[in-house]
């Protein structure tokens, strides 16, 4: 492959196309070479769940995949468990869409892992709210308190402001320690 970077590259004659699936796993070899070949005027598809802002990335067009309607989705699954010989009722329908997340080979997934009888309670997204705004709003709140005191010459106000503040501090530390779930299949 390396040697066809330089003039004469077959891939010009026959019109190849490079489609490399993870690309954002790749080497810095490897998307400087796609980035001569992308030079060239060789068509490449990179697919990346998390394309990074540099090197080849920069050069070429950007697609983002929407989320498939859920009717779509719906039908999905309801074909794949009646391939599986599955009765669905709506409202698991509704509970494997909620997982699947607008993705059809998720949706296919939930649908056989549910006939294996594995347990669905795993959420495959990573769309989750973060709450540490809302942490830093509560102790904000609580320091505030305690100047408040400290301003009035509340001496009551003032060390429950502290106490809270304090409380807080300790029940944030104590849930950052506990163990991580291991992202490992089977684990």
């Amino acid at each position: 492959m390396g040697a066809g970077v330089s003039g004469g590259c077959p891939c010009h004659r026959h019109g190849a196309f490079l489609v490399m699936d993870n690309a954002h796993r790749f080497p810095v070899s490897l998307r400087c070479w796609l980035e001569k070949l992308h030079l060239q005027g060789q068509p490449i598809l990179l697919l990346a769940t998390y394309p990074p802002a540099r090197d080849i990335f920069l050069k070429l067009p950007r697609i983002e995949l929407e989320a498939l309607p859920e009717r779509a989705i719906r039908e999905i699954m309801e074909g794949e468990a009646v391939s599986l010989g599955l009765q669905v009722t709506p409202g698991k329908l509704a509970d494997w869409q909620q997982r699947a997340i607008g993705n059809p080979m998720l949706a296919k997934r939930v649908v056989k892992e549910e006939y294996l009888g594995l347990e669905g309670n795993n959420y495959d997204h990573t769309q989750w709210i973060d709450g540490t705004p809302l942490l830093i709003a509560v102790l904000m709140g609580f320091m505030i308190l305690r100047f408040l005191g400290l301003g009035l010459n509340n001496t009551s106000l003032y060390l429950i402001g502290g106490i809270l503040t304090v409380a807080v501090g300790m029940v944030r530390l104590m849930i950052y320690s506990l163990p991580r779930q291991s992202n490992r299949l089977g684990r």
